[in-house]
């Protein structure tokens, strides 16, 4: 996910869901788990991570490691598919909605709501070579 390679996580969702199917419920609730922090940053295709949960739960893993995150998860799905067909216009210059299922579409896509964001002023670069001004390090600090 943190590399942005969406057939490379379709290809590991696939995976990972295929060997899951023979775990015991401790093993699919110790998955559950550890999926949980990450669902609340998954975001856009990444954001299936949720399905697999789901069918962890389905084949006897315990819902209860999800019971901080899905609710919110849930909202902001819910908004982002309500906000997308108003903002794809305007972050692509008119073209039409793209496929869902185009997994090659998908880095195209996600560029051009960056892009959008960054030129309306909502997003900054995530990388910088210095902390933002006023910041302090954690490097050599003492505690």
């Amino acid at each position: 996910m943190e590399a942005g390679d969406h057939a490379g996580f379709a290809r590991q969702l696939s995976r990972v869901s295929g060997a899951a199917r023979y775990a015991d419920p401790d093993e699919l609730t110790t998955a559950i788990q550890y999926l949980a922090p990450v669902l609340g940053r998954a975001g856009g295709l990444f954001a299936k991570t949720a399905l697999l949960a789901g069918a962890f739960v389905e084949w006897g893993g315990s819902p209860l490691p999800l019971r901080q995150v899905l609710p919110r998860r849930t909202v902001a799905a819910m908004e982002s598919c309500a906000l997308f067909p108003e903002v794809w216009p305007l972050a692509s210059a008119g073209l039409p909605l793209p496929d869902r299922a185009d997994l090659a579409a998908m880095p195209g896509v996600t560029g051009a709501l960056v892009r959008l964001a960054r030129r309306r002023g909502l997003a900054r670069r995530v990388r910088s070579r210095s902390p933002p001004p006023g910041s302090t390090s954690m490097t050599g600090s003492s505690r």
